[in-house]
């Protein structure tokens, strides 16, 4: 194989488009494509090394947990969970993240035994890794079963992305927070030709829409009210990467990640709404500003033109639209890595002209 028929001719100013990669029947192109095969298999073949210093020590259990002896690394910022043992502090990590860090090089996996609780329940002071069996990459593949492979390859895709990502624990360390939802009035028609537009005049289109307001809109948080139920399911919570992330004390999650298989209907997706982590809503107050940048403010508001005004008030209608409700993501898995956004959006507080 020479190496001259991977490289680019940068020089060649050639334009190709998906015509010329269709098969044309040619040796050439047969065997450009049997080097270009014969280059990724041995490429995934290849042994992954990794130093030392960044390799750790996982014990695979038959609770389809890995313990770690020595944890070290920033991996476990937002990866497994901690409990003592015999004195021991030790960190439980589950399948997936068990996986993830296999895949990366950065951790050796070993089949517990009989010998090896001993040590764990106190039975034993001294116990030698070496002697237990090493897994790799395929036997640790063969323990999750289609659902959990579809699960990893969502995981393993945010986690590439920087994302810090743990599995939907319910509502056990964020309670939903009670919203007060006020009465609207759900009748379909408001007689709108005997009392409307006979006996009134407009002079504006806003009040002609608020007339002809004749199909009930739900409010924000109205699914509270009923409990749903559904067989979807909430999977992963998910923040942005930050500094100030603790597993003891978890924020609220950015993100909520649902796995489906096909798309869920208004029952399940209120089902899904009520499992949503949602911050209690704060009061609206705004930050002292001193004389001087007030001047600065009320001379920046009267040089804006009306263009510029309708913007920022269609910026800010958005805003609330997008922001003042729960929203969930669906993650599906079909050639690649699929995401949906579902949100709630209460068109009966916002004013939409």
């Amino acid at each position: 194989m020479n190496d001259d028929d991977f490289k680019l001719d940068i020089e060649d100013e050639e334009v190709y488009n998906l015509k010329d990669f269709e098969p044309d029947g040619t040796d050439y192109q047969q065997n450009k494509l049997s080097n270009s095969l014969d280059l990724i298999y041995s490429l995934i073949s290849e042994e992954i090394k990794t130093h030392e210093k960044n390799c750790i020590v996982g014990i695979y259990l038959k609770t389809q947990e890995t313990i770690i002896l020595k944890p070290k690394g920033n991996f476990f910022r937002d990866f497994g969970y901690s409990k003592t043992l015999n004195g021991n502090i030790y960190v439980f990590l589950n399948k997936l993240e068990s996986l993830y860090l296999l895949q990366r090089g950065n951790l050796i996996i070993y089949l517990g035994n009989e010998k090896f609780n001993h040590y764990l329940d106190g039975y034993i002071n001294n116990f030698n890794v070496n002697e237990l069996y090493s897994l790799n990459l395929q036997h640790f593949y063969s323990f999750l079963c289609s659902s959990d492979l579809k699960k990893y390859q969502v995981f393993a895709y945010l986690k590439r992305l920087g994302y810090l990502i743990k599995e939907y624990d319910g509502l056990k360390n964020h309670p939903p927070p009670i919203f007060q939802i006020g009465v609207q009035d759900k009748s379909m028609y408001q007689d709108i030709f005997t009392k409307g537009f006979r006996d009134k005049h407009y002079f504006g289109y806003k009040e002609i829409f608020e007339r002809l307001r004749v199909i009930p809109s739900a409010q924000n948080f109205e699914s509270l009210q009923k409990n749903y139920e559904s067989d979807f399911e909430i999977h992963f919570n998910v923040w942005k990467p930050r500094n100030n992330f603790s597993k003891k004390n978890l924020p609220v999650p950015d993100f909520m990640i649902c796995m489906v298989d096909e798309f869920p209907k208004i029952n399940d997706v209120y089902s899904l709404l009520n499992k949503v982590i949602k911050p209690e809503k704060k009061s609206d107050t705004k930050p002292k500003s001193n004389k001087v940048q007030t001047r600065n403010n009320l001379k920046k508001d009267k040089e804006k033109t009306e263009r510029d005004k309708e913007r920022e008030r269609e910026r800010e209608r958005d805003f609330k639209l997008k922001n003042n409700g729960r929203n969930v993501i669906l993650a599906k898995v079909d050639n690649g890595v699929n995401f949906i956004s579902l949100s709630e959006m209460d068109f009966e507080s916002v004013s939409l002209y």
